[in-house]
């Protein structure tokens, strides 16, 4: 939307603060959470952008239902959830931290399910595309 309206500025923008929570999230909450703090950092400040750009193109009069979208986000949290737990579990059954190749072998085994998983797991919940008016 922004490009058809030839403002390439906003994102830009919005992007760079975006950045900018990502890198003091990351500082902060790696204190805390270690590597989960920085992707935890990253999560919100990926919604941060995203409320960004939504607010700026709600700002340039594209409306659109906030409904679907947040059925699509709840949707889309379903899914890396109920996958993530599933992997989770597949993890601590076959990987057992020692660094062996059948270790290296197990981790990517899961990360493909976990892939797999989410796709078919979003795939199966219904949802109705978002129409800008």
């Amino acid at each position: 939307a922004f490009f058809a309206t030839k403002d390439m500025k906003t994102p830009l923008y919005c992007s760079l603060t975006a950045i900018g929570i990502n890198i003091l999230l990351s500082i902060t909450l790696a204190l805390f959470l270690a590597q989960g703090g920085i992707a935890l950092a990253t999560v919100i400040s990926s919604g941060v952008n995203c409320f960004l750009l939504s607010f700026h193109l709600k700002k340039a009069g594209l409306v659109f239902d906030i409904k679907e979208v947040g059925t699509t986000l709840l949707r889309s949290a379903f899914s890396a959830v109920a996958a993530g737990v599933i992997c989770k579990l597949l993890l601590d059954r076959f990987y057992s931290g020692t660094g062996r190749f059948s270790d290296i072998c197990a981790l990517a085994v899961t990360a493909i399910k976990q892939h797999r998983l989410f796709i078919s797991i979003i795939n199966f919940i219904p949802t109705v595309p978002i129409k800008f008016e």
